[in-house]
């Protein structure tokens, strides 16, 4: 997993998907490899299409 801070949160890239949590709006953005968007509004763990968990410190 990778972890890259940018000017709007953080972005993780993992295998096929990219997690991006917008600090500004508190809001996760979670683009899949299929296309499909997800939001939330929850600060913490998501769980993804992948079954995989992603944490915020």
């Amino acid at each position: 997993m990778l972890s890259h801070k940018v000017a709007s949160g953080i972005v993780h890239t993992i295998p096929g998907e990219i997690f991006t949590r917008s600090r500004t709006l508190s809001i996760n953005v979670h683009f899949s490899s299929q296309g499909k968007v997800l939001f939330s509004t929850h600060i913490g763990c998501m769980l993804l299409l992948s079954k995989k968990q992603v944490g915020y410190v």
